[in-house]
């Protein structure tokens, strides 16, 4: 993830297999701007973006603290977590801006390519013959539903 105000510190990497011991801090995301409310609003926007498969993550509670209003207006203290953790975790789910999981569009319109190029694709030889031009057209709308 690359963005103005950005900065992701991870130590793990696609294909990579979580140890049962694992240290529960995996990554950090950090937000930075020029105000308070400039880096809450880079890192929502962060969270929103953020995609990452295969664990279970804590990001939807990271959301609901970013959405507080009390957090939002920085009216917290040491013990504010421990005090608000039940209701936050009781609340919905804050949701991406746009209302969709990027990992669900994704994985749906991959699945639909999927079929489409298995059933459609000439065979020549046993193998199956896919236009470049059509696998290209494919990779580009895969990665603009992941913006």
């Amino acid at each position: 993830m690359a963005a103005a105000g950005i900065r992701v510190d991870d130590g793990v990497y696609e294909g990579w297999t979580v140890p049962g011991d694992y240290d529960p801090l995996l990554a950090k995301l950090i937000a930075f701007g020029s105000s308070r409310s400039e880096a809450l609003a880079r890192l929502s926007r962060a969270f929103e973006e953020i995609q990452i498969g295969g664990i279970r993550t804590n990001t939807n509670l990271f959301r609901r603290i970013l959405a507080d209003a009390e957090f939002q207006r920085a009216e917290f203290h040491t013990r504010w977590l421990d005090e608000r953790l039940t209701t936050l975790l009781q609340a919905q789910p804050a949701q991406p801006a746009n209302g969709s999981s990027h990992s669900a569009d994704a994985a749906a319109i991959a699945a639909v390519l999927f079929h489409i190029s298995e059933s459609e694709a000439p065979k020549q030889d046993g193998q199956i013959a896919v236009s470049r031009w059509k696998t290209e057209a494919r990779r580009e709308q895969l990665s603009r539903s992941e913006r």
